[in-house]
């Protein structure tokens, strides 16, 4: 069939949105607006990039000249890993000079080294909780969405007199993952009780008397909820997590420690890492900073029933957490996924909370002067003089941890967060460039099928601050018929009984981006010899100017109006098969042989430089 004939077919055979017809506006007024998510595979060894190489050693003199004249007596431990490769290609130590505090080891920091990693343990507590539901092919006893009461059911026993009460009943596990119970938080600081009728315990390390699970289900109640489950806003709250691990408990049978040992701790090799006080190597290998008051200290209910705050582990086993959540080994992959999104928004347009991410949104980490929108999932914990930072860069196949102690770091909240800012702006530049120099050496070339007059031409960007995102497609003909600049006439509303619009206007001038997906599949094929895996790629085509979209964005009340790529991500669609859909095939050595196009059921070798 011509490609005439395919664009004039049958008007029900075309399948199609008026919003997907050119990618609807695929570009922003700061400059291309790709899909949330990766533009190009993550790089598969980032390690052997001259030009990360180059920005870690700068990356390491800024960080030697800034941290010696601000930390004597802080210890500091950065490493940056893919999932793909089997050692960091960053770390940086930190050992202070004195380094004397009387208790745990002598010895220079390094990747083994314990701390106390505090709420980072709410990571674990949620992972755990992940791990025991049930449904989508988990054998687990826990049901996300059922009341905390159907785990823990005397809560409803519990009363108060004068205070408002906690609706047990809306208060599901899920929401008790992710800030969204409307629970109270643990803190402290009030006024003194008298006549005996406060709290008869607490979770403050050196109490009197540390707070059992009887302590907390009998006395709940007595403290009014900060707001009704699932409010505008989260609300962050230990309580939440000291709860989600009773119902862990309920729910394995067993104590919480023993389940995390079990399918967290020995899955991913952590072995540094326990929530039974310190490890017993911990005297050779665990870091206490001077005047470090918690360093042994337990959380009562707060600790072994689930740990809002007590960990303890090395910067190793971070990473080692990162890259088994990154690399699906602790939950199957669909559960991972759907675990790894926002569950609610703050005020800040920068963090969003999910179970329990604390996810932060940039666009200022690309070397493109307009940087895309990228997530990051990370997890704070802060405890006494330890504060610890671990992030996953999903688009990147990253992990990052960054873990400091000690009475200098302390007196700043955000240095955890600063360093882990530094060392991401140092990196993910060159991180960046290194998956556009494997994408160009694998992808970029001619793709031609004789039989059927049909070419496809894909080249990138250069790598300067101006490059676009993703591939450049910059022609496509299928036999013998340019789609790429005719694509605006496969128009659904172009006339009854028509799939092409008849207007004799010219053709607008269109940018053609494309942008990998996650679907893949292996069949033979002819491009090369024996079985081959496709990856499919989606071309999202823009035509308007950066003068229109920088107008649009005036006429609209919200941040980024013009840019809405999630509407073009799947463009117009003939027998079911969408036609800016493009499959990559490639051999058993990952080498790309071909690219096929379904819709126009054509399969085109690439041809060899």
């Amino acid at each position: 069939m011509s490609a005439q004939r395919l664009a004039m077919s049958d008007s029900s055979l075309l399948i199609a949105r008026i919003t997907a017809l050119v990618g609807f506006v695929a570009v922003s007024s700061a400059g291309s607006c790709p899909p949330l998510g990766p533009v190009l595979p993550a790089p598969q060894s980032p390690s052997s990039s001259t030009h990360l190489r180059q920005s870690i050693a700068k990356l390491t003199s800024l960080l030697d000249t800034t941290l010696a004249a601000r930390y004597n007596t802080s210890g500091i431990a950065i490493a940056v890993q893919s999932i793909h490769e089997d050692a960091p290609l960053f770390s940086y130590f930190r050992t202070p000079r004195g380094k004397a505090s009387g208790y745990g080891t002598t010895r220079d920091i390094d990747m083994d080294t314990v701390f106390r990693v505090g709420s980072v343990s709410k990571l674990v507590t949620a992972l755990a909780a992940m791990q025991q539901s049930r449904g989508h092919g988990l054998p687990g006893k826990i049901d996300l969405d059922a009341s905390v009461l159907e785990y823990i059911p005397e809560l409803a026993n519990s009363t108060a007199a004068g205070v408002v009460k906690t609706r047990w009943q809306d208060v599901t596990v899920r929401a008790l993952a992710s800030h969204l119970s409307g629970l109270a938080d643990d803190k402290f600081g009030l006024p003194p009780i008298t006549n005996g009728t406060g709290p008869p315990c607490a979770a403050i390390p050196g109490a009197s008397r540390l707070c059992t699970k009887a302590d907390l289900v009998r006395d709940l109640n007595r403290r009014p909820p900060v707001y009704r489950p699932y409010a505008a806003t989260p609300s962050y709250s230990n309580t939440g997590f000291a709860l989600l691990g009773m119902v862990i408990e309920a729910a394995a049978g067993r104590p919480f420690k023993e389940v995390v040992q079990k399918h967290i701790f020995a899955p991913a090799g952590m072995n540094g890492s326990s929530f039974d006080g310190p490890v017993q190597s911990f005297d050779t290998v665990g870091f206490v900073p001077p005047m470090e008051p918690t360093w042994n200290a337990t959380l009562g209910v707060y600790e072994p029933a689930f740990s809002a705050g007590g960990m303890f582990s090395s910067t190793r086993d971070l990473v080692q957490l990162g890259r088994s959540i990154l690399s699906h080994r602790l939950l199957p992959e669909s559960i991972t996924r759907s675990w790894m999104h926002p569950l609610a928004h703050t005020s800040s347009p920068g963090q969003s909370v999910g179970a329990p991410w604390e996810i932060l949104r940039t666009d200022n980490l690309t070397a493109a002067r307009h940087g895309r929108v990228i997530d990051v999932y990370t997890k704070t914990g802060d405890l006494g003089l330890y504060h610890a930072h671990l992030a996953l860069l999903p688009d990147y196949g990253l992990v990052a941890s960054v873990i400091v102690a000690g009475a200098e770091v302390s007196a700043d909240p955000l240095a955890r967060t600063k360093l882990l800012s530094q060392t991401l702006r140092g990196l993910i530049p060159a991180v960046e460039r290194a998956g556009r120099d494997e994408a160009r050496e694998k992808y970029v070339g001619r793709y031609v099928d004789a039989t059927t007059n049909s070419t496809l031409s894909v080249t990138m960007d250069g790598d300067d601050s101006d490059a676009g995102s993703g591939l450049f497609l910059a022609g496509f003909s299928a036999r013998g018929f340019d789609v790429l600049d005719n694509i605006h006439k496969y128009n659904p509303t172009a006339g009854a009984g028509s799939t092409a619009s008849t207007s004799s206007s010219p053709s607008p001038k269109v940018i053609a981006r494309l942008y990998p997906t996650d679907v893949t599949s292996q069949s033979g094929s002819r491009c090369g010899n024996g079985t081959s895996t496709g990856t499919a790629w989606r071309a999202i085509v823009d035509s308007t100017t950066a003068a229109q979209r920088e107008e649009q964005d005036t006429q609209l009340f919200y941040m980024d109006g013009s840019c809405e790529a999630w509407f073009g991500v799947d463009g117009p669609a003939y027998n079911y098969l969408t036609l800016t859909e493009f499959v990559f095939l490639t051999d058993e050595d990952g080498g790309v042989t071909g690219v096929r196009n379904l819709a126009f059921n054509v399969t085109m070798g690439k041809v060899k430089a």
